[in-house]
Parts: structure tokens; sequence; C-alpha cells
């Protein structure tokens, strides 16, 4: 692949973005930020642990719907580009199995973090300990990172799938071991491209989201004091809005972008076989 054809590729999923999609997009990041501020207001006044848990777990939970909201959104995507117009109820409806079985992906990663939280409360624990806790939390800090380290690595894993497995999901496939050996073997023999359109396909949602939440923080911390844990989830919801109606394009180039990315390396693969 070359730069020229890496532009037309940039360009036409760029250019794709439209109205419908976005009115989609904006309010499925609502619904998931709702889940992002209702955990953020229970995890108030609790202690570190549970914090924690009540930070990564809405992440794999909003894993899955924007797994849902790609299929729907790379459909649309290859509808468009046949010509063909059908409404986003319909592809859901037609997609109903997919929808369904996308829990077979995001299921284990959320297991997984959750044996995570399990075994940094025992950590915890231990660390309440009167008299030794501080002296044996000292020692056992190694832990508590690799835990931690591993919840982080899981959330930057469930993004890459999101654009690896996504377009290959749009199919309607069974999920089984041959449909991750597929997307596996496409991937490797052409993984300096799959690379580059991941970072390309990230870049807009990366720079978008640290400038979002630089000025959400900073607008926490000089305008918005209060306290009161209804008045803080209303300050969050209201801040949501604008932060998700900036985010939209973002997300719609990143599927639209592994769609291309997914067909090129289908080409290569046909190419070379």
């Amino acid at each position: 692949m070359n730069l020229e054809v890496l532009q037309k590729l940039f360009q036409k999923a760029w250019l794709s973005i439209d109205k419908r999609k976005a009115i989609l997009v904006f309010f499925s990041l609502c619904f998931c930020g709702v889940l992002v501020v209702f955990s953020r207001v229970v995890s108030m006044n609790t202690n570190n642990w549970v914090a924690l848990s009540l930070t990564f777990a809405p992440i794999f939970v909003i894993g899955g719907l924007l797994f849902a909201l790609g299929v729907i959104l790379i459909k649309a995507y290859r509808n468009q580009e046949e010509g063909i117009s059908i409404p986003y109820l319909k592809l859901a409806t037609q997609s109903i199995k997919t929808l369904a079985s996308i829990s077979y992906i995001t299921l284990p990663m959320l297991l997984l973090c959750l044996l995570s939280w399990l075994i940094l409360g025992v950590f915890f624990l231990l660390k309440e300990i009167p008299g030794i806790g501080d002296f044996v939390g000292v020692f056992l800090s190694f832990a508590p990172f690799v835990l931690i380290l591993t919840s982080l690595v899981l959330v930057f894993f469930n993004v890459i799938m999101l654009f690896f497995v996504t377009p290959q999901l749009s199919t309607d496939k069974d999920i089984d071991i041959t449909f991750f050996k597929d997307i596996q073997k496409k991937v490797s023999r052409n993984s300096l491209v799959s690379i580059m359109g991941f970072i390309i396909a990230s870049m807009p949602l990366f720079f978008v989201l640290m400038f979002l939440v630089l000025a959400a923080i900073l607008t926490q911390r000089s305008y918005l004091t209060s306290i009161d844990p209804l008045l803080i989830g209303l300050k969050w919801f209201f801040l949501m809005l604008p932060f998700n109606a900036l985010l939209t394009p973002a997300v719609i180039f990143f599927f639209n972008f592994s769609f291309e990315i997914d067909k090129h390396l289908e080409k290569s693969a046909k190419l070379a076989s």
C-alpha cells in the first residue's frame, strides 16, 4: 500500500460521514455516557477498590455497545457504497444474531477484569491489617500494579478488536475459532498496513478525546465546584452532551476506515493466494 492509496481510503472514509450516522452515533454515545456518569456518581465516597471496579467494568459494557454500533455503521457504509438505503432499525433487526453473539467477545474480557478486581481486593485487605498492613503493602505493591496494568491492557485490546473484528462481524459470520484465525492470518500477512490503519483510524479519536478531557478537567476545577452527588451527576451529564457531539465524527471515521482497511487486506490476501 502506497501513500496515494492510503490517502484515497482516508478521504473515502471521512467523506462518508453523514447526518443519519451522526445522529445514531451521538445518541449511542449519550447512552454510553449515562453509564459512565452513573458509575462515577455511585463510586463517590467509596474506597479505592470499589472506585477502581466502577471505573473499568463500565468500559467493557460500553465496548459491547460499540461493537453493536460498529456492525450497524459498517453495514450502512457498505450499503451506501452499493447505493442501497436501509433504515438502521431494519439493519439491527437483520443482524440480531450477530449482535447477540458479541457477548462471546466482550464477556471474557469483562470476566478477566472482574477477576483482577477480586484479586486486587485481597491486597487491599492485607494493607488494612492493623500494625503491619502498610509494611506488607509496600512489599506487595508490585501485585496491584500488575493487576491494574492488566486491566489497562484489556481496555487497549478491546479497542484493537473494535478495529479488526467489527468489519468481520458485519458480514454475519459465526464467531468460532476459524473466525479469529482468519482475522489473525489477514492481519499478520500485512502487519505494517494493519498497524498503520489502526493508528490512522485512532488518531482523530485520540486527539479529540485528549482535548475534550482536558477541557472537562479545567471546567470542573475552575467553574463546577459542587460537592452534592446529584448536582455532580447532572454536571457530568450536561458536559457529556457537547463531549459526545464533538466525538461523533471521529467514531464514525474509526469504523469507516476499519472497513476500508479490512477490504484492502482481503484484496491483498486474494492476490497473494
